[in-house]
Protein backbone atom coordinates (compact mmCIF):
# COMPACT_ATOMS: atom_id res chain seq x y z
CA UNK A 1 0.00 0.00 0.00
CA UNK A 2 1.18 3.84 -0.19
CA UNK A 3 -0.21 6.78 1.94
CA UNK A 4 0.33 9.76 1.06
CA UNK A 5 -0.01 12.50 3.55
CA UNK A 6 0.39 16.19 2.27
CA UNK A 7 -0.28 18.86 4.76
CA UNK A 8 -1.21 22.35 2.82
CA UNK A 9 2.02 24.80 3.10
CA UNK A 10 3.68 23.08 6.24
CA UNK A 11 7.27 24.40 5.69
CA UNK A 12 10.35 22.46 6.50
CA UNK A 13 11.12 23.72 9.86
CA UNK A 14 7.85 23.15 11.54
CA UNK A 15 8.87 19.56 11.97
CA UNK A 16 10.06 19.89 15.35
CA UNK A 17 9.17 18.24 18.57
CA UNK A 18 6.67 21.75 19.68
CA UNK A 19 4.86 21.99 16.95
CA UNK A 20 4.50 18.75 14.91
CA UNK A 21 5.22 16.30 18.06
CA UNK A 22 3.91 13.57 16.25
CA UNK A 23 4.81 14.02 12.77
CA UNK A 24 8.83 14.46 14.68
CA UNK A 25 8.26 11.43 16.68
CA UNK A 26 7.38 9.13 14.04
CA UNK A 27 10.19 10.63 11.44
CA UNK A 28 12.70 9.94 14.90
CA UNK A 29 11.57 6.17 15.31
CA UNK A 30 9.88 4.91 12.24
CA UNK A 31 10.75 6.71 9.21
CA UNK A 32 13.46 8.03 7.28
CA UNK A 33 14.02 11.86 7.49
CA UNK A 34 15.27 14.07 4.49
CA UNK A 35 15.18 17.18 6.35
CA UNK A 36 17.05 19.52 3.70
CA UNK A 37 14.02 19.10 1.03
CA UNK A 38 12.93 20.98 -1.61
CA UNK A 39 9.10 21.01 -3.32
CA UNK A 40 9.01 22.01 -6.88
CA UNK A 41 7.19 25.03 -6.34
CA UNK A 42 6.88 28.02 -4.08
CA UNK A 43 2.76 27.36 -4.92
CA UNK A 44 0.19 24.60 -4.84
CA UNK A 45 0.00 24.38 -8.09
CA UNK A 46 3.42 24.03 -9.30
CA UNK A 47 4.44 22.02 -5.89
CA UNK A 48 1.62 19.09 -6.58
CA UNK A 49 2.63 19.09 -9.97
CA UNK A 50 6.35 17.97 -9.01
CA UNK A 51 5.20 15.82 -6.51
CA UNK A 52 2.89 13.83 -8.35
CA UNK A 53 5.13 13.97 -12.03
CA UNK A 54 8.74 14.61 -11.20
CA UNK A 55 8.50 17.75 -13.94
CA UNK A 56 9.66 21.13 -13.81
CA UNK A 57 6.45 23.70 -13.96
CA UNK A 58 7.31 24.97 -17.99
CA UNK A 59 5.40 21.12 -18.50
CA UNK A 60 2.24 21.91 -16.40
CA UNK A 61 0.06 24.04 -18.95
CA UNK A 62 0.40 21.02 -21.37
CA UNK A 63 -0.34 18.13 -19.17
CA UNK A 64 -3.37 20.44 -17.82
CA UNK A 65 -4.76 21.34 -21.21
CA UNK A 66 -4.06 17.55 -22.59
CA UNK A 67 -5.66 16.55 -18.96
CA UNK A 68 -2.70 14.16 -19.22
CA UNK A 69 -2.13 12.01 -16.05
CA UNK A 70 1.29 11.34 -14.56
CA UNK A 71 3.26 8.15 -14.86
CA UNK A 72 2.71 7.03 -11.24
CA UNK A 73 -0.92 7.36 -11.13
CA UNK A 74 -0.86 5.57 -14.07
CA UNK A 75 0.97 2.51 -12.60
CA UNK A 76 -1.32 2.74 -9.82
CA UNK A 77 -4.11 2.23 -11.51
CA UNK A 78 -2.41 -0.42 -13.71
CA UNK A 79 -1.91 -2.59 -11.15
CA UNK A 80 -5.46 -2.21 -10.01
CA UNK A 81 -5.02 -0.35 -6.15
CA UNK A 82 -7.51 1.14 -4.89
CA UNK A 83 -7.60 4.93 -4.53
CA UNK A 84 -8.89 6.67 -1.48
CA UNK A 85 -8.61 10.44 -2.59
CA UNK A 86 -9.31 12.89 -0.21
CA UNK A 87 -8.69 16.83 -0.40
CA UNK A 88 -9.73 19.24 2.19
CA UNK A 89 -9.97 22.13 -0.11
CA UNK A 90 -11.03 21.58 -3.69
CA UNK A 91 -9.42 19.47 -6.46
CA UNK A 92 -9.89 21.55 -9.05
CA UNK A 93 -8.57 25.17 -7.54
CA UNK A 94 -6.02 26.22 -7.35
CA UNK A 95 -3.95 22.73 -8.07
CA UNK A 96 -5.93 21.48 -10.78
CA UNK A 97 -5.81 17.65 -9.68
CA UNK A 98 -9.04 16.84 -11.63
CA UNK A 99 -7.09 18.13 -14.76
CA UNK A 100 -3.70 16.37 -14.13
CA UNK A 101 -2.34 13.94 -11.76
CA UNK A 102 -6.36 12.97 -11.22
CA UNK A 103 -7.45 13.02 -14.55
CA UNK A 104 -8.32 10.00 -15.35
CA UNK A 105 -9.95 8.84 -12.13
CA UNK A 106 -13.27 8.34 -12.33
CA UNK A 107 -16.04 9.67 -9.90
CA UNK A 108 -13.20 11.36 -8.49
CA UNK A 109 -13.79 13.16 -5.08
CA UNK A 110 -13.34 16.94 -5.96
CA UNK A 111 -14.23 18.56 -2.52
CA UNK A 112 -15.02 17.91 1.38
CA UNK A 113 -18.37 19.12 1.92
CA UNK A 114 -19.65 21.78 3.07
CA UNK A 115 -16.80 23.70 1.84
CA UNK A 116 -18.38 26.36 3.89
CA UNK A 117 -16.63 24.97 6.46
CA UNK A 118 -13.30 26.03 8.00
CA UNK A 119 -10.37 24.45 7.16
CA UNK A 120 -10.20 22.64 10.84
CA UNK A 121 -13.19 21.42 10.37
CA UNK A 122 -13.29 19.87 6.79
CA UNK A 123 -9.63 18.20 7.60
CA UNK A 124 -11.88 16.69 10.48
CA UNK A 125 -14.51 15.33 7.80
CA UNK A 126 -11.95 14.31 5.75
CA UNK A 127 -9.93 11.72 8.38
CA UNK A 128 -13.56 10.45 9.01
CA UNK A 129 -13.92 9.66 5.58
CA UNK A 130 -10.83 8.54 5.28
CA UNK A 131 -11.79 6.06 7.65
CA UNK A 132 -14.75 4.85 6.42
CA UNK A 133 -13.51 4.01 3.31
CA UNK A 134 -10.62 2.10 4.91
CA UNK A 135 -13.68 -0.07 6.48
CA UNK A 136 -14.73 -0.91 2.87
CA UNK A 137 -11.96 -1.31 0.97
CA UNK A 138 -11.45 -4.55 -0.57
CA UNK A 139 -9.13 -6.01 1.92
CA UNK A 140 -7.35 -8.46 -0.55
CA UNK A 141 -6.23 -5.32 -2.94
CA UNK A 142 -3.64 -2.78 -2.81
CA UNK A 143 -4.44 1.15 -2.13
CA UNK A 144 -2.83 4.01 -2.26
CA UNK A 145 -4.53 7.06 -0.14
CA UNK A 146 -3.95 10.40 -0.71
CA UNK A 147 -4.76 12.94 2.58
CA UNK A 148 -4.56 16.71 1.71
CA UNK A 149 -4.84 19.08 4.91
CA UNK A 150 -5.58 23.06 4.62
CA UNK A 151 -5.87 23.83 8.17
CA UNK A 152 -1.96 25.10 7.87
CA UNK A 153 -2.28 26.99 5.04
CA UNK A 154 -5.71 29.01 6.17
CA UNK A 155 -4.41 28.80 9.60
CA UNK A 156 -7.62 27.21 10.91
CA UNK A 157 -8.07 25.88 14.42
CA UNK A 158 -10.80 25.25 16.54
CA UNK A 159 -11.93 27.92 18.42
CA UNK A 160 -11.12 26.42 21.67
CA UNK A 161 -8.34 24.25 20.98
CA UNK A 162 -6.19 24.17 23.73
CA UNK A 163 -2.75 24.43 22.58
CA UNK A 164 -2.25 27.99 21.17
CA UNK A 165 1.40 29.72 20.64
CA UNK A 166 1.97 32.92 21.60
CA UNK A 167 3.45 35.19 19.46
CA UNK A 168 6.84 35.94 19.89
CA UNK A 169 6.42 39.63 19.01
CA UNK A 170 4.01 42.73 18.96
CA UNK A 171 4.29 42.30 14.62
CA UNK A 172 1.50 41.62 12.30
CA UNK A 173 3.69 38.93 11.49
CA UNK A 174 4.53 37.53 14.28
CA UNK A 175 1.08 37.00 15.12
CA UNK A 176 0.55 35.57 11.62
CA UNK A 177 3.35 32.95 12.46
CA UNK A 178 1.71 32.04 16.03
CA UNK A 179 -1.21 30.76 14.38
CA UNK A 180 0.44 29.83 11.54
CA UNK A 181 1.97 27.63 14.56
CA UNK A 182 -0.93 26.26 16.03
CA UNK A 183 -2.77 25.51 13.04
CA UNK A 184 0.23 23.41 12.46
CA UNK A 185 0.18 21.33 16.04
CA UNK A 186 -3.57 21.00 14.93
CA UNK A 187 -2.86 19.20 12.00
CA UNK A 188 -0.08 17.41 13.49
CA UNK A 189 -2.17 15.88 15.91
CA UNK A 190 -4.61 14.11 13.02
CA UNK A 191 -2.12 13.21 10.97
CA UNK A 192 -0.88 11.31 14.43
CA UNK A 193 -4.20 9.75 14.51
CA UNK A 194 -3.79 8.59 10.95
CA UNK A 195 -0.90 6.69 12.02
CA UNK A 196 -1.93 5.03 15.09
CA UNK A 197 -4.86 3.81 12.96
CA UNK A 198 -2.80 2.54 10.26
CA UNK A 199 -1.20 0.36 12.62
CA UNK A 200 -4.06 -0.38 15.00
CA UNK A 201 -5.64 -1.94 12.01
CA UNK A 202 -2.45 -3.85 10.96
CA UNK A 203 -1.19 -2.01 8.07
CA UNK A 204 1.59 -0.26 9.12
CA UNK A 205 3.98 -2.92 8.42
CA UNK A 206 2.68 -3.42 4.71
CA UNK A 207 2.05 0.24 3.83
CA UNK A 208 4.76 3.06 2.18
CA UNK A 209 4.15 6.32 4.01
CA UNK A 210 5.20 9.86 2.89
CA UNK A 211 4.43 12.72 4.50
CA UNK A 212 5.38 15.98 2.99
CA UNK A 213 3.66 19.54 2.17
CA UNK A 214 3.09 21.01 -1.31
CA UNK A 215 5.32 24.23 -0.40
CA UNK A 216 6.63 25.95 2.63
CA UNK A 217 5.44 29.39 4.45
CA UNK A 218 7.08 32.75 5.23
CA UNK A 219 6.73 35.01 7.46
CA UNK A 220 9.33 37.79 6.90
CA UNK A 221 12.13 35.94 7.85
CA UNK A 222 14.23 36.25 4.22
CA UNK A 223 16.00 39.53 3.62
CA UNK A 224 13.30 40.49 0.97
CA UNK A 225 10.90 40.26 3.86
CA UNK A 226 8.39 38.20 1.86
CA UNK A 227 5.13 36.35 3.08
CA UNK A 228 3.01 33.39 3.15
CA UNK A 229 4.05 31.53 -0.40
CA UNK A 230 3.69 32.21 -3.95
CA UNK A 231 5.88 35.66 -3.25
CA UNK A 232 9.48 34.31 -3.62
CA UNK A 233 11.77 31.63 -4.30
CA UNK A 234 13.26 31.20 -0.49
CA UNK A 235 14.18 28.35 2.07
CA UNK A 236 11.05 29.36 3.63
CA UNK A 237 8.87 29.07 0.82
CA UNK A 238 10.30 25.80 -0.86
CA UNK A 239 11.49 24.04 1.90
CA UNK A 240 9.21 21.17 3.01
CA UNK A 241 9.12 18.10 5.30
CA UNK A 242 9.99 14.69 3.51
CA UNK A 243 8.93 11.96 5.92
CA UNK A 244 9.06 8.62 5.04
CA UNK A 245 8.31 5.15 6.16
CA UNK A 246 9.57 2.13 4.01
CA UNK A 247 8.33 -1.45 5.09
CA UNK A 248 11.91 -3.53 5.27
CA UNK A 249 14.13 -0.39 5.68
CA UNK A 250 15.33 1.07 8.83
CA UNK A 251 13.92 4.28 10.76
CA UNK A 252 15.02 6.86 12.31
CA UNK A 253 17.79 7.71 10.11
CA UNK A 254 18.11 11.47 8.92
CA UNK A 255 19.71 13.03 5.78
CA UNK A 256 20.71 16.39 5.40
CA UNK A 257 21.59 16.13 1.75
CA UNK A 258 19.84 18.47 -0.77
CA UNK A 259 16.60 16.61 -2.43
CA UNK A 260 13.27 17.35 -3.87
CA UNK A 261 9.95 16.79 -4.82
CA UNK A 262 11.13 15.55 -8.52
CA UNK A 263 13.08 12.38 -6.48
CA UNK A 264 9.33 11.09 -5.54
CA UNK A 265 8.22 9.38 -8.62
CA UNK A 266 11.54 7.73 -9.84
CA UNK A 267 11.84 6.30 -5.89
CA UNK A 268 8.06 5.29 -6.02
CA UNK A 269 8.89 3.41 -9.55
CA UNK A 270 11.88 1.82 -8.83
CA UNK A 271 11.44 0.53 -5.31
CA UNK A 272 7.76 -0.05 -5.27
CA UNK A 273 7.22 -0.97 -8.80
CA UNK A 274 10.64 -2.36 -9.89
CA UNK A 275 10.36 0.19 -12.98
CA UNK A 276 13.83 -0.73 -15.24
CA UNK A 277 13.55 2.53 -16.63
CA UNK A 278 15.80 4.77 -16.12
CA UNK A 279 14.16 8.16 -14.26
CA UNK A 280 15.19 10.33 -16.93
CA UNK A 281 12.81 8.65 -19.24
CA UNK A 282 10.52 9.70 -17.61
CA UNK A 283 11.26 12.65 -14.74
CA UNK A 284 14.08 15.00 -13.93
CA UNK A 285 14.64 13.87 -10.15
CA UNK A 286 16.12 10.80 -9.40
CA UNK A 287 15.96 7.46 -6.50
CA UNK A 288 15.59 8.86 -3.08
CA UNK A 289 18.30 6.26 -1.58
CA UNK A 290 20.69 7.55 -3.52
CA UNK A 291 21.10 9.50 -1.76
CA UNK A 292 22.71 11.72 -3.73
CA UNK A 293 22.14 16.13 -3.89
CA UNK A 294 20.99 18.03 -6.79
CA UNK A 295 23.39 20.37 -7.62
CA UNK A 296 20.99 22.35 -9.37
CA UNK A 297 16.39 22.11 -9.71
CA UNK A 298 14.33 24.45 -11.03
CA UNK A 299 11.38 25.59 -9.10
CA UNK A 300 7.91 27.23 -10.37
CA UNK A 301 4.98 29.60 -9.64
CA UNK A 302 2.32 30.40 -11.08
CA UNK A 303 3.86 32.61 -13.30
CA UNK A 304 7.42 32.39 -13.34
CA UNK A 305 10.44 29.64 -11.95
CA UNK A 306 13.92 29.96 -10.36
CA UNK A 307 16.93 28.27 -10.82
CA UNK A 308 18.11 27.02 -7.69
CA UNK A 309 21.93 26.50 -6.92
CA UNK A 310 23.81 26.07 -3.60
CA UNK A 311 25.27 29.52 -3.40
CA UNK A 312 22.46 31.23 -5.54
CA UNK A 313 18.76 31.94 -7.03
CA UNK A 314 18.12 33.31 -10.77
CA UNK A 315 14.76 33.93 -10.73
CA UNK A 316 13.00 34.56 -14.30
CA UNK A 317 10.39 36.34 -15.50
CA UNK A 318 7.77 36.44 -18.40
CA UNK A 319 8.93 39.56 -19.96
CA UNK A 320 12.42 38.50 -20.39
CA UNK A 321 14.13 39.76 -17.40
CA UNK A 322 15.41 37.94 -14.80
CA UNK A 323 17.40 38.82 -11.05
CA UNK A 324 20.13 37.15 -8.97
CA UNK A 325 19.87 36.28 -5.17
CA UNK A 326 21.66 34.62 -2.71
CA UNK A 327 20.70 32.29 -0.12
CA UNK A 328 19.03 35.05 1.89
CA UNK A 329 16.95 36.43 -1.17
CA UNK A 330 19.24 39.54 -1.48
CA UNK A 331 19.86 40.55 -4.68
CA UNK A 332 23.95 39.88 -5.50
CA UNK A 333 25.98 42.38 -6.98
CA UNK A 334 28.34 39.97 -8.28
CA UNK A 335 26.00 37.56 -9.90
CA UNK A 336 27.56 34.17 -11.19
CA UNK A 337 26.05 32.82 -15.04
CA UNK A 338 27.13 29.21 -15.13
CA UNK A 339 26.55 28.47 -19.01
CA UNK A 340 26.29 24.91 -18.32
CA UNK A 341 23.29 25.20 -15.59
CA UNK A 342 21.69 27.12 -18.17
CA UNK A 343 22.08 25.03 -20.68
CA UNK A 344 20.70 21.96 -18.87
CA UNK A 345 17.65 24.11 -17.32
CA UNK A 346 17.34 24.61 -21.08
CA UNK A 347 17.53 21.08 -22.41
CA UNK A 348 14.79 20.12 -18.71
CA UNK A 349 12.57 22.44 -19.97
CA UNK A 350 12.22 20.78 -23.62
CA UNK A 351 13.52 17.56 -23.16
CA UNK A 352 9.57 15.94 -22.56
CA UNK A 353 7.97 17.86 -25.31
CA UNK A 354 7.51 16.16 -28.87
CA UNK A 355 7.16 17.51 -32.65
Amino acid sequence: NLLMIVVDSMRGSALNDRFAPNIARYAAQEAINFRNHFSGGNSSRMGMFSLFYGLPPGYWASFSSLQRSSVMIDELQSRDYQLGLFSSSTMYRPVVLDRTAFANVPNLRIMTEPASDPGWKRDRTLTDEWYGWLDERAPDRSFFGFLFYDSAMSSSVPPDYPYAFAPTGDTRLETNRAVYNTAVHYVDGIVGEVLEDLANRGLADNTVVLITADHGQEFGESAANLERHGSGFTRQQLVTPMVLAWPGRQGGVAYDHRSSHYDIVPTLMQELFACSNPAFDYAVGRNLFELQPWPWMVAGSYFNYAVLEPDQVTVTYPNGLYEVRDLDYRLRPDPVFRGDVLEAVSEQNARFFTD
